[in-house]
């Protein structure tokens, strides 16, 4: 905190963040559609585990090439909260 620093614009779809050797996110998750960015902030990006960032990233994939897909693991790895996340981007009438 208290520091700048510049970022390069992101692509078209895709997903960017800074992850320590432990795989604690540190910055924002910032996703990009090309028309809009949504931004999951680091405060709530932190908590999750990098495979729930890696399950995020997945299905914000899919959402850009407008494909659908399951996202499927063993019981209690998050799915619930990686999907609930990723819905938090979008408008109420489009979830």
């Amino acid at each position: 905190m208290g520091t700048s620093q510049q970022h390069s614009q992101p692509s078209a779809g895709s997903v960017t963040n800074e992850q320590t050797d432990r795989g604690a996110v540190e910055e924002d998750m910032v996703l990009v559609d090309g028309a809009h960015r949504y931004i999951l902030q680091s405060k709530i990006a932190k908590i999750l585990y990098p495979h729930q960032c890696e399950g995020i990233r997945w299905l914000w994939g899919l959402h850009v090439k407008k494909m659908g897909g399951i996202l499927g693991d063993d019981m209690g790895l998050g799915k619930t909260m990686q999907v609930s996340l990723l819905c938090g981007f979008f408008p109420e009438n489009l979830v």
